[in-house]
């Protein structure tokens, strides 16, 4: 039935409180199930003072407080009578009501549909100041930008050889990464210039042509991107020098940077730089972005904005949202959001300050000052009903710690296989009733309770027992002056650690992130849908408010006239960013560096442990981005893999020579094919995961006025990938761009059909047809029970087999794409009566350089499919994604009205 915690469920009926068939018919609250029935309901029992119904209550073995919803209204001074009597008219007293609670809930007992009513964190939170710790976008932003530790802003994301003379000196280092800007300089750089060029014919040759690089890093691509308009590299005034003359004298080119280590880099280089920050949309930022274009007398014309690993770097919400909520996904009620708190032993904390104030009398009072404040905080959230539940059941003392018993209760909703669901009374039923839980909860208890007991008090201060929660702003102080003492700094990171907790999504909070719900409200629930099918109860996802504040920074003031805003990251669609995150968990990447900046300390798997010594950087949702861009006019032109940027055949925009744009083939130009060649066109490392791999986001947008110039054909050529499934090319088989188990997840949990076997192949298709066959005649219908039937017959050997067809999958787009433009511009196109030549039969060993970066044996069986499909009629059904990509290409370059545009070169294969 709808309750699918079987655990729950059956030890229900085990002890006697419902029965087989009460369950089969059941909501997944499990406070429907044991406390109403008959002529007992919530409307006759809770909608009055806990104790004005006795005889709901009498001779049972639940409360009031386990079975009302609205019982956490009456807390913290509120009673029924102060705030529902008939004297303060139809709405009762107004200072009673906010947040979750409201009168319809508290004195009529109705969940309302618009607030979900009181959740177990609205309980256990709402009346601590949890403000005081911080927000994962807090942390992020001080640890990248903060003033005192940033990663960027003090300078560490430089390498000492940048800042070295001689010959150990490399201007262009970073400390822990690279990019590829720096690593495939400068053909990145030219790359960008081609593309560049094409959309400045494409906006109708603009003078000025403003070029806005935001987060431009060491200076590298816009110091490659100059010298090529600069010096023609490209070579695209060979024929048409009048016209390239034009885009010389037109280009100009702006850097907006945030870190101030950074600008120094890029004026070096001979860059203009002006300091902005990408995520803020303030009038600040606004005026020294007009005031930078104006000095290029630029303000009025369409240009160009691009970016390349920026917006990964954007600062981060973590939320979670419980399937079960009735309020509805837009609903802030039916959220929490991950916040943080600092903890570190007692004594561990005295021997910092004692290394920053050179005092132990002042380091141990200091240290009383925060075990006090952190007792009091924790101790006030045990004051709530979930927690008195917790210290009666458990049998908490008065004189034990709070802190152990709060992290235990924040502990205990993370467990998924556990199924709690969001309100507050019914944490409180199953922390009474069931042993399961209560198993769970004493195990978490005892786990930090003994971790408290570990933390032993120095000899001269024997109160000083357990851990202290170090607030924000305490965290920011150790912070800022530990920067100096590299001893202070090295004990703070090294003994205090970072726990998760959930709180309510309240005020200015909640209206920041109302706008996202809406926009993401059928993919959410769709999400929603998915998971309630495979028994989760929560899921959570990352937001970036920042990829909207750049967009809007953009459309005010930088491209008011409209043009292109060009992204370049690695991230994916909404959906698999969403199935990421509720399979792992993980809230922030930290990228592999050759070593840790504190030596025996891991810096790269606890993300929070190293704040600002390492960088952070999360996955770019590039969904968001271009559906907050249509609300500002912004289309998508083109998404799809970053190598689709380039092209090798030569193209005339407008038809003729005087147009002419060379192509620029990168794997022709590279003088070795290493890693970061072969990584560029998707080849990446064994175990690695494709869906994150690099993308380009190109958004387009014109002033009705300004109609786009006739160039025949979009500045990417191939066709864009789809940033919604629903949205996915019918042509493929399946959706290669996400997650492989949730690929396989959805494709058996939709039935199947062509598409789904070709992806999983006939030994993983049947067993998924016949487990969900099986279920089915036990009874079991639906998407629900065809996802989990499918589930259970995915082995490590089944999974391993479809992570490595997705990723043959992508590699071979990208292969199947170049490969066809290759013969297109040096053979042309294949004729259909003269069975399909000039191009060849096959493609023999050591054919170009194709097979340095991929192989013979690959390049020739993705050649081989594509053209034994010529023979198939369109539009193609059910195919491998590179069939699609590379038959379409063919397709529009040869069609007979845009065969003119582009240039064949005469060359034998």
């Amino acid at each position: 039935g709808a309750c699918i915690m079987r655990s729950y469920c059956c030890s229900l009926v085990a002890i006697g409180l419902v029965t087989a068939a009460e369950v089969e018919a059941s909501e997944p609250e499990l406070s429907s199930l044991a406390c109403w029935g008959g002529e007992w309901s919530a409307e006759r029992c809770c909608r009055s003072s806990p104790d004005a119904v006795p005889e709901c209550w009498e001779g049972v073995s639940i409360s009031y407080n386990e079975c009302c919803p609205n019982s956490d209204c009456w807390v913290g001074g509120f009673d029924y009578d102060a705030c529902c009597s008939p004297s303060f008219g139809p709405g009762g007293n107004p200072a009673c009501w906010g947040g979750a609670y409201s009168y319809s809930f508290c004195c009529l007992a109705e969940k309302s549909v618009t607030t979900g009513g009181v959740s177990w964190a609205d309980s256990v939170w709402l009346d601590l100041p949890y403000e005081q710790l911080y927000t994962v976008d807090e942390l992020y932003t001080d640890g990248q930008y903060g003033p005192d530790f940033g990663y960027y802003s003090t300078g560490n994301v430089l390498s000492p050889l940048s800042n070295k003379e001689g010959a150990d000196a490399d201007p262009n280092a970073f400390a822990h990464f690279t990019t590829y800007p720096m690593s495939l300089s400068p053909h990145f750089g030219n790359m960008m210039c081609r593309v560049l060029y094409l959309m400045w014919q494409s906006l109708d040759f603009p003078n000025p042509f403003p070029v806005v690089e935001f987060g431009a890093g060491t200076g590298q691509l816009g110091f490659d991107i100059t010298q090529c308009v600069r010096n023609d590299v490209l070579h695209g005034g060979k024929d048409t020098p009048e016209l390239f003359a034009q885009f010389q004298e037109a280009f100009r080119y702006q850097i907006a940077e945030r870190s101030p280590a950074l600008q120094r880099k890029q004026r070096s280089r001979g860059l203009s730089v002006v300091s902005v920050d990408a995520q803020a949309d303030t009038e600040e930022s606004c005026s020294a972005l007009r005031e930078a274009l104006h000095g290029h007398g630029s303000t009025s014309q369409p240009g160009v904005v691009l970016s390349n690993e920026l917006v990964d770097a954007f600062a981060p919400r973590k939320l979670r949202l419980h399937l079960f909520e009735k309020g509805g996904v837009t609903s802030c009620n039916s959220w929490q959001e991950v916040r943080l708190m600092h903890i570190i032993p007692a004594s561990d904390l005295v021997d910092v300050y004692e290394a920053i104030t050179g005092s132990r009398e002042d380091a141990i009072n200091r240290a009383r000052q925060l075990q006090a404040s952190t007792q009091g905080f924790a101790c006030l959230a045990l004051d709530s009903l979930v927690g008195s539940t917790v210290k009666e059941v458990f049998t908490i003392k008065s004189d034990d710690p709070c802190l152990p018993v709060l992290l235990a209760i924040t502990e205990l909703a993370e467990q998924q296989d556990l199924q709690i669901l969001q309100p507050a009374h019914e944490m409180r039923l199953r922390l009474r009733k069931l042993a399961e839980l209560q198993e769970r909860m004493r195990s978490l208890l005892d786990n930090n309770f003994e971790h408290w007991n570990q933390a032993v008090a120095p000899e001269d201060a024997p109160d000083l027992k357990g851990s202290i929660m170090i607030s924000r702003t305490n965290y920011r102080e150790l912070r800022s002056v530990a920067k100096h003492i590299p001893e202070a700094l090295r004990q703070l990171l090294v003994k205090s650690e970072t726990r998760r907790v959930h709180v309510p999504v309240t005020g200015s909070r909640c209206d920041d992130v109302s706008a996202w719900m809406r926009r993401h409200e059928t993919r959410i629930q769709r999400l929603r849908v998915f998971y309630l099918g495979l028994g989760y109860t929560n899921i959570e996802f990352l937001v970036r408010l920042g990829e909207e504040h750049f967009i809007q920074l953009v459309d005010r003031c930088v491209l008011p006239e409209g043009g292109y805003i060009l992204s370049v990251d690695y991230g994916a669609t909404f959906e698999v960013l969403a199935h990421s995150t509720a399979v792992s968990g993980v809230d922030v990447v930290v990228p592999p560096a050759p070593s840790s900046p504190l030596p025996g300390v891991d810096c790269f798997n606890v993300w929070t442990r190293c704040a600002g010594l390492v960088d952070w950087t999360t996955f770019v949702d590039f969904t968001n981005m271009a559906k907050f861009g249509e609300e500002l006019g912004w289309g998508v032109h083109y998404y799809g893999p970053q190598s689709f940027l380039e092209q090798v055949q030569d193209w005339r925009p407008n038809g003729t020579a005087s147009s002419e744009v060379p192509g620029y083939f990168l794997n022709d130009h590279a003088v070795v094919i290493g890693r970061h060649v072969r990584h560029w066109y998707g080849r990446e490392p064994e175990g690695s995961y494709t869906w994150t791999s690099f993308k380009v986001l190109i958004q387009e947008k014109r002033k009705p006025e300004r109609s786009r110039k006739e160039i025949g054909a979009k500045v990417v050529s191939a066709q864009p990938w789809h940033l919604d499934t629903a949205e996915m090319d019918s042509c493929w088989a399946w959706d290669m761009t996400g997650l492989p188990m949730a690929t396989y997840m959805v494709g058996a949990a939709n039935g199947g059909g062509p598409g789904f076997e070709t992806y999983v192949g006939p030994d993983l298709s049947k067993a998924a047809y016949d487990s969900i066959e099986a279920a089915e005649q036990l009874g079991s219908q639906g998407l629900m029970a065809r996802g989990r039937a499918a589930l259970e017959v995915l082995t490590a050997e089944f999974d391993t087999h479809i992570g490595a067809r997705q990723r043959e999958a992508y590699e071979d787009t990208q292969l199947g794409l170049r490969l066809v433009d290759w013969l297109l511009a040096y053979l042309g196109c294949p004729d259909p009566e003269q069975d399909f030549a000039p191009w060849p039969m096959k493609i023999e060993p050591g054919w170009g350089r194709f097979a340095e970066t991929w192989s013979d044996d690959r390049v020739n069986r993705v050649y081989t499919r594509i053209r034994e499909t010529f023979e198939e009629p369109l539009p193609l059904k059910h195919q491998d994604p590179f069939i699609c990509g590379a038959r379409r290409l063919i397709g529009e370059r040869c069609a007979p009205v845009n065969r003119r545009q582009f240039v064949t070169h005469q060359a034998t294969v």
